[in-house]
């Protein structure tokens, strides 16, 4: 189990383009429950000019992860999929970002829930439930 017991910063990372969306309900896994979460990723994508190889594309991808309920799953799914087609960004509030067992991917744990993103924000109260 994991808890925070000082929040003496957080970080906020402005997402502009979301790549990938991937909601998971709770469960349970060789014997560990999980929580039902949210998690879709972004890719920055940076050119650079390589002496041997000219000119190479380097991409630094970052997945979020923010906690929900099974309740609110589906919900907070079509809002992020209305966020990706309508290209609006939305800003996630964490800590900095990891990289977990010598993985690519950048990963980041949201301090707000799904339900606390959804109802800040003037986007969420378009869509229905």
């Amino acid at each position: 189990m994991e808890e925070t017991t000082n929040l003496g910063f957080t970080v906020a990372y402005k997402v502009d383009q979301i790549t990938a969306i991937k909601p998971t309900e709770s469960g349970e896994y060789q014997g560990r429950a999980y929580d039902a979460s949210m998690k879709f990723r972004s890719t920055n994508l940076v050119t650079k000019d390589d002496p041997d190889l000219g000119l190479i594309d380097v991409e630094t991808h970052i997945e979020f992860s923010i906690p929900c309920n099974d309740r609110d799953l589906k919900k907070l799914n079509q809002y992020l999929r209305n966020l990706m087609k309508t290209k609006k960004s939305i800003t996630i509030y964490g800590g900095i970002a990891s990289r977990n067992d010598n993985k690519s991917i950048y990963s980041v744990k949201s301090l707000m829930t799904g339900q606390e993103i959804m109802s800040t924000t003037e986007e969420s109260k378009t869509i229905k439930n």
